[in-house]
Protein backbone atom coordinates (compact mmCIF):
# COMPACT_ATOMS: atom_id res chain seq x y z
CA UNK A 1 0.00 0.00 0.00
CA UNK A 2 2.74 2.51 0.71
CA UNK A 3 4.74 1.85 -2.40
CA UNK A 4 0.89 2.09 -4.79
CA UNK A 5 0.81 5.75 -3.07
CA UNK A 6 4.41 6.50 -3.30
CA UNK A 7 4.24 5.58 -7.00
CA UNK A 8 0.44 7.69 -7.39
CA UNK A 9 2.50 11.08 -5.34
CA UNK A 10 4.83 10.55 -8.88
CA UNK A 11 1.97 10.94 -11.20
CA UNK A 12 3.31 8.83 -14.11
CA UNK A 13 2.22 8.71 -17.31
CA UNK A 14 1.70 5.03 -17.58
CA UNK A 15 1.73 2.30 -15.07
CA UNK A 16 1.70 -1.55 -14.77
CA UNK A 17 1.09 -3.95 -12.05
CA UNK A 18 2.12 -7.63 -13.32
CA UNK A 19 2.22 -10.53 -11.16
CA UNK A 20 5.97 -11.97 -10.46
CA UNK A 21 5.88 -15.07 -11.90
CA UNK A 22 8.83 -17.97 -12.18
CA UNK A 23 10.10 -17.72 -15.71
CA UNK A 24 12.03 -20.81 -16.71
CA UNK A 25 15.48 -20.93 -16.17
CA UNK A 26 15.16 -18.28 -13.57
CA UNK A 27 16.75 -18.59 -9.84
CA UNK A 28 12.62 -18.04 -8.39
CA UNK A 29 11.59 -20.98 -10.80
CA UNK A 30 14.52 -23.30 -9.53
CA UNK A 31 13.24 -22.28 -6.18
CA UNK A 32 9.55 -23.18 -6.28
CA UNK A 33 10.25 -26.12 -8.58
CA UNK A 34 12.35 -27.32 -5.90
CA UNK A 35 9.34 -26.26 -2.66
CA UNK A 36 6.83 -28.29 -5.08
CA UNK A 37 5.39 -24.97 -5.23
CA UNK A 38 4.69 -24.48 -9.09
CA UNK A 39 1.33 -24.71 -11.07
CA UNK A 40 2.60 -27.25 -13.53
CA UNK A 41 -1.03 -27.11 -15.47
CA UNK A 42 -0.72 -23.23 -15.81
CA UNK A 43 3.25 -23.20 -16.47
CA UNK A 44 2.57 -26.01 -18.72
CA UNK A 45 0.08 -23.28 -21.00
CA UNK A 46 1.65 -20.26 -22.52
CA UNK A 47 -0.83 -18.27 -22.58
CA UNK A 48 -0.84 -17.91 -18.46
CA UNK A 49 2.63 -16.51 -18.89
CA UNK A 50 1.15 -13.22 -18.64
CA UNK A 51 1.63 -11.69 -15.89
CA UNK A 52 -1.87 -11.82 -14.88
CA UNK A 53 -2.04 -15.18 -13.37
CA UNK A 54 -0.33 -16.84 -10.60
CA UNK A 55 1.85 -19.62 -10.96
CA UNK A 56 2.87 -20.97 -8.40
CA UNK A 57 0.78 -21.63 -4.78
CA UNK A 58 1.38 -18.47 -2.86
CA UNK A 59 2.65 -18.75 1.05
CA UNK A 60 -0.30 -16.25 1.99
CA UNK A 61 -3.06 -15.53 -0.79
CA UNK A 62 -4.45 -17.89 -3.17
CA UNK A 63 -4.20 -16.30 -6.64
CA UNK A 64 -8.14 -15.17 -7.09
CA UNK A 65 -7.37 -13.37 -4.03
CA UNK A 66 -3.64 -11.93 -6.13
CA UNK A 67 -5.79 -11.43 -9.58
CA UNK A 68 -8.32 -9.54 -7.60
CA UNK A 69 -5.58 -6.94 -6.00
CA UNK A 70 -4.18 -6.56 -9.30
CA UNK A 71 -7.25 -5.16 -10.56
CA UNK A 72 -8.27 -3.23 -8.00
CA UNK A 73 -5.08 -1.36 -8.53
CA UNK A 74 -5.71 -0.91 -12.17
CA UNK A 75 -8.36 0.78 -11.16
CA UNK A 76 -7.44 2.54 -8.43
CA UNK A 77 -4.38 4.63 -10.56
CA UNK A 78 -7.63 5.00 -13.29
CA UNK A 79 -9.99 6.64 -10.87
CA UNK A 80 -7.21 8.90 -9.12
CA UNK A 81 -4.95 9.66 -12.28
CA UNK A 82 -7.34 9.45 -14.91
CA UNK A 83 -6.95 7.72 -18.43
CA UNK A 84 -3.68 7.28 -19.43
CA UNK A 85 -3.82 8.27 -22.87
CA UNK A 86 -4.86 11.85 -21.62
CA UNK A 87 -1.85 11.49 -19.14
CA UNK A 88 0.06 10.64 -22.54
CA UNK A 89 -1.15 13.72 -24.27
CA UNK A 90 -1.07 16.13 -21.36
CA UNK A 91 2.72 14.97 -21.94
CA UNK A 92 3.34 16.09 -25.45
CA UNK A 93 1.56 19.27 -24.49
CA UNK A 94 4.25 19.64 -21.69
CA UNK A 95 6.98 18.67 -24.22
CA UNK A 96 5.65 21.54 -27.02
CA UNK A 97 4.90 24.40 -24.39
CA UNK A 98 8.98 23.59 -23.18
CA UNK A 99 10.72 22.97 -26.57
CA UNK A 100 9.07 25.22 -28.99
CA UNK A 101 11.59 28.36 -28.60
CA UNK A 102 14.58 25.35 -28.20
CA UNK A 103 18.15 26.92 -29.96
CA UNK A 104 18.12 23.75 -32.30
CA UNK A 105 15.80 23.28 -35.39
CA UNK A 106 15.25 19.44 -35.09
CA UNK A 107 14.36 20.08 -31.45
CA UNK A 108 11.89 22.82 -32.63
CA UNK A 109 10.42 20.07 -35.06
CA UNK A 110 10.13 17.77 -32.19
CA UNK A 111 7.70 20.40 -30.44
CA UNK A 112 6.18 20.54 -33.56
CA UNK A 113 5.19 17.26 -33.78
CA UNK A 114 3.80 17.38 -30.11
CA UNK A 115 1.68 20.43 -30.75
CA UNK A 116 -0.35 18.26 -33.89
CA UNK A 117 -0.06 14.92 -31.50
CA UNK A 118 -1.73 17.01 -28.63
CA UNK A 119 -4.13 19.35 -30.97
CA UNK A 120 -5.48 15.93 -32.63
CA UNK A 121 -6.31 14.25 -29.21
CA UNK A 122 -9.20 17.60 -28.73
CA UNK A 123 -12.24 15.16 -30.37
CA UNK A 124 -11.70 12.49 -27.73
CA UNK A 125 -11.14 15.04 -24.91
CA UNK A 126 -14.00 16.58 -25.82
CA UNK A 127 -15.95 13.81 -26.44
CA UNK A 128 -15.14 11.45 -23.74
CA UNK A 129 -13.95 13.38 -20.40
CA UNK A 130 -17.77 13.32 -19.10
CA UNK A 131 -16.73 9.12 -19.12
CA UNK A 132 -13.91 9.89 -17.08
CA UNK A 133 -13.99 9.43 -13.63
CA UNK A 134 -14.80 12.16 -11.47
CA UNK A 135 -11.63 13.01 -10.05
CA UNK A 136 -10.01 13.77 -13.35
CA UNK A 137 -13.27 15.76 -15.23
CA UNK A 138 -12.03 18.91 -14.39
CA UNK A 139 -8.74 18.43 -15.31
CA UNK A 140 -9.63 17.16 -18.50
CA UNK A 141 -11.34 19.94 -19.61
CA UNK A 142 -8.54 22.54 -18.16
CA UNK A 143 -5.71 20.42 -20.97
CA UNK A 144 -8.83 20.53 -23.68
CA UNK A 145 -8.81 24.34 -22.86
CA UNK A 146 -4.57 24.50 -22.48
CA UNK A 147 -4.06 22.96 -26.08
CA UNK A 148 -6.71 25.09 -27.35
CA UNK A 149 -5.25 28.38 -26.00
CA UNK A 150 -1.55 27.38 -26.45
CA UNK A 151 -2.66 25.83 -30.10
CA UNK A 152 -6.08 26.25 -32.11
CA UNK A 153 -9.34 25.53 -31.60
CA UNK A 154 -10.66 22.14 -33.35
CA UNK A 155 -11.69 22.30 -36.74
CA UNK A 156 -15.17 21.33 -38.02
CA UNK A 157 -14.31 17.89 -38.56
CA UNK A 158 -13.22 17.92 -35.25
CA UNK A 159 -16.13 19.23 -34.14
CA UNK A 160 -18.33 16.29 -35.87
CA UNK A 161 -16.28 13.89 -34.76
CA UNK A 162 -15.96 14.95 -31.13
CA UNK A 163 -19.42 14.62 -31.47
CA UNK A 164 -19.38 11.32 -32.28
CA UNK A 165 -16.94 10.09 -29.60
CA UNK A 166 -19.85 9.65 -26.71
CA UNK A 167 -21.82 6.72 -29.05
CA UNK A 168 -18.84 5.21 -30.08
CA UNK A 169 -18.29 4.95 -25.95
CA UNK A 170 -21.66 3.42 -25.61
CA UNK A 171 -21.03 1.30 -28.17
CA UNK A 172 -18.06 -0.15 -26.70
CA UNK A 173 -19.46 -0.50 -23.44
CA UNK A 174 -22.24 -2.61 -24.50
CA UNK A 175 -19.68 -4.65 -26.85
CA UNK A 176 -17.85 -5.16 -23.15
CA UNK A 177 -21.00 -6.07 -21.40
CA UNK A 178 -21.85 -8.87 -23.94
CA UNK A 179 -18.71 -9.70 -24.97
CA UNK A 180 -19.22 -8.85 -28.59
CA UNK A 181 -15.89 -8.91 -31.05
CA UNK A 182 -13.95 -8.42 -28.05
CA UNK A 183 -9.77 -8.53 -28.17
CA UNK A 184 -8.86 -12.00 -28.89
CA UNK A 185 -7.06 -14.29 -26.45
CA UNK A 186 -3.21 -14.23 -27.02
CA UNK A 187 -2.15 -16.89 -28.89
CA UNK A 188 1.39 -18.49 -29.88
CA UNK A 189 2.25 -19.44 -33.58
CA UNK A 190 5.45 -21.52 -33.74
CA UNK A 191 7.23 -21.77 -37.55
CA UNK A 192 10.07 -24.15 -38.12
CA UNK A 193 10.29 -25.17 -34.51
CA UNK A 194 9.68 -28.61 -33.26
CA UNK A 195 6.19 -29.70 -32.62
CA UNK A 196 5.92 -28.96 -29.04
CA UNK A 197 8.85 -26.14 -28.35
CA UNK A 198 7.82 -24.83 -25.28
CA UNK A 199 7.95 -28.20 -23.21
CA UNK A 200 11.32 -28.71 -24.96
CA UNK A 201 13.11 -25.48 -23.99
CA UNK A 202 11.58 -26.19 -20.76
CA UNK A 203 12.88 -29.63 -20.05
CA UNK A 204 16.28 -28.48 -21.96
CA UNK A 205 16.43 -25.48 -19.00
CA UNK A 206 15.42 -27.56 -15.96
CA UNK A 207 17.88 -30.38 -17.52
CA UNK A 208 21.12 -29.48 -19.70
CA UNK A 209 21.08 -26.05 -19.51
CA UNK A 210 19.96 -25.89 -15.56
CA UNK A 211 23.47 -24.78 -14.59
CA UNK A 212 23.43 -20.45 -13.91
CA UNK A 213 26.95 -20.66 -16.23
CA UNK A 214 26.24 -22.62 -19.12
CA UNK A 215 26.97 -20.37 -22.04
CA UNK A 216 30.47 -19.96 -20.92
CA UNK A 217 33.66 -21.42 -21.16
CA UNK A 218 37.11 -21.70 -18.91
CA UNK A 219 40.02 -20.16 -19.40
Amino acid sequence: KQEFEELLRLEPTLTQFLIYGPSVGTPLHARMLAEDRLDQVAMSQPNKLDGFNLLFRHEHFSAKQIQMLQRKLYHEAFARLGPSIFRVVANWLDGYRTLRDHPQSRVRDKAKRYAEDSHQALPALAGSRYFAPLASQDWLSELQQEITDLIGPMTKKQQRLAHLIPAMFRLTRLRMTHGIGMQPTHSRHSHRWPKKPFRLMQRLLEGPLAGPAWWTTES
